[in-house]
């Protein structure tokens, strides 16, 4: 059988993000990794049940036509399917990441659930599509993969375990790949209708919102890995950032009794060492909030420590917070704009902001690779690879300049924009550490993220020698330079008008005075 017709996958992947169904084959290695035993027979259990009551013969032909699959792929999708969708639940929900006993089986009723109103198809199609692409994104990122390297999964899936000879069987019969000889070794090649259906794929996956909240999900999961060695990793390498901290929360002017909101509050560092709970008192209240789970739990960590009774903890992203409007004083964030989108984020803050409330961020502007030039000597490969023009440097659009700020500021209708420039120190001869901030900390984590595994493996490695060899050529001190932050606060106009709640809509200073008033008097 050759150049089968292929469904179009776009709205099965829409449907089951909608129910927070997830399939990724990396983020269902990470959690597997972490399962204990009980969990893991629970699953196998789950998997086979659901299997023989829901993937019947009918089922089958509805889901899938004249496509073939083979044996245990269904399996292996659905125990991915799983696994991935409890990840994605732990990112987004802050749930636990990796299921107990008890979490595979919640997790099973809810799947059930989902295949009681839309049927298996749905959950079969879409994997069947993200390990397509994988596999074909692979094949033709290396030109060729032996047929060993390939069933072995050594590129591109070295978690697997078992042979990936289902998978090669499948796109052997539909057509998007051959065999080719090539000095008499056998090599997996994609043909024609391989690269259009690539192209097809990517575009679905696109068009769904798969890539996107993959990205995040893996983004996430690497502040997930990282917990407390962030603080320690980001003070090594920008010694100077706790006393610039300081300067930023004394530009915020935060006053006793505020309702402040903190995004991407991490670890904890701003809102509890830094001094933000401290800054607004007893009769005021600091809600911390961050998409990382292991960061939030180091942050409850630090707050009980220091005994504090002021502060609460949301899970979540900057763009979408769950309180009405106008529901606070004063809405920061400390080196986090440039994990989120800027623009839903600082329309999000407005919508949070009670009139005349402030919003105020501290971030890095881009960086001038022609002013360090030993950096962008070392980080020259990346550059390459991801293929970034080299005077671009570290311009990822997430980095505003001072203008870029203004401009979005004064356009999403806030007043009283002040701007400050100030300086950080870098000590960048950390060669392990300065890595795992470039390919983690979003600079390039996109584009990332897109490549095959050995082609990530094989990039880190380059850079670690690279780094060790510049370092060694050109000693610490060249490795030491200042680059440009900035602070900006701005106000939502006194005059406008918010929905009104309960009948009324208090002021910023009455609703100050209020709560001083009722801490006063507990």
């Amino acid at each position: 059988m050759a150049n089968v017709e292929l469904p179009d996958v776009t709205e099965d992947l829409r449907l089951l993000l909608g129910q927070a169904v997830f399939f990724d084959p990396w983020l269902g290695a990470l959690t597997e990794r972490d399962l204990d035993p009980r969990a893991e027979f629970a699953l196998e259990e789950h998997v086979s049940a659901f299997l023989a009551q829901y993937w019947t013969a009918q089922e089958k032909a509805r889901s899938l036509g004249a496509m073939p699959v083979y044996g245990q792929v269904v399996h292996d999708v659905l125990r991915t399917a799983a696994l991935s969708t409890s990840c994605m639940r732990g990112v987004y929900e802050g749930l636990p990441r990796v299921p107990d006993e008890d979490g595979v089986h919640r997790l099973f009723v809810e799947l059930a659930e989902v295949a009681d109103m839309h049927g298996v198809g749905p959950f079969v199609r879409a994997a069947l599509a993200v390990l397509a692409y994988e596999d074909l994104l692979a094949i033709e990122y290396f030109g060729g993969i032996r047929e060993d390297d390939f069933l072995t999964g050594r590129l591109h899936r070295p978690w697997v375990e078992r042979p990936l000879d289902d998978e090669l069987s499948v796109m052997l019969a539909v057509g998007t790949c051959e065999i080719a000889l090539r000095e008499d070794v056998r090599f997996i090649q994609v043909t024609d209708y391989g690269k259009a259906r690539l192209v097809n794929l990517s575009q679905a996956l696109k068009d769904a919102g798969y890539l996107s909240r993959r990205v995040q999900a893996l983004y996430i999961a690497h502040f997930d890995e990282q917990g407390a060695d962030y603080d320690h990793i980001f003070d090594r390498l920008v010694p100077s950032v706790p006393a610039v901290r300081r300067d930023f929360l004394e530009f915020c002017r935060v006053e006793p009794g505020s309702r402040v909101l903190e995004i991407g509050s991490g670890t904890g560092l701003f809102t509890v060492e830094t001094g933000l709970a401290a800054r607004v008192g007893e009769a005021g209240i600091v809600y911390a909030l961050d998409p990382s789970p292991e960061m939030t739990l180091v942050a409850r960590r630090r707050v009980r420590e220091k005994g504090l009774r002021n502060v609460r903890f949301l899970f979540g992203r900057a763009e979408q917070v769950p309180f009405e409007d106008g529901s606070f004083d004063a809405v920061i964030g400390c080196l986090s704009l440039h994990f989120t989108d800027a623009q839903q984020a600082l329309s999000e803050a407005h919508r949070l902001l009670v009139p005349g409330g402030s919003v105020s961020m501290f971030w890095s502007l881009p960086w001038d690779l022609k002013r360090i030039p030993v950096f962008a000597e070392w980080i020259a490969p990346l550059q390459r690879m991801m293929q970034h023009p080299k005077e671009s440097g570290f311009t990822d659009r997430r980095f505003l300049t001072l203008d870029d700020a203004e401009k979005l500021l004064s356009e999403l209708g806030y007043v009283d924009i002040e701007l400050r420039e100030v300086q950080l120190q870098h000590e960048i001869h950390h060669v392990e550490d300065t890595v795992r901030a470039i390919l983690s900390l979003s600079i390039y984590q996109r584009e990332f993220e897109q490549l095959p595994w050995a082609a990530r493996e094989d990039l880190i490695r380059l850079l670690l020698a690279r780094g060790e060899e510049l370092v060694q050529r050109h000693g610490r001190a060249a490795f030491s330079f200042l680059s440009s932050a900035a602070f900006f606060r701005a106000r939502r106009s006194p005059q406008d008008e918010i929905p009104r709640q309960q009948g009324r809509v208090l002021s910023l200073e009455r609703m100050r005075r209020e709560r001083i008033s009722r801490a006063a008097n507990a």
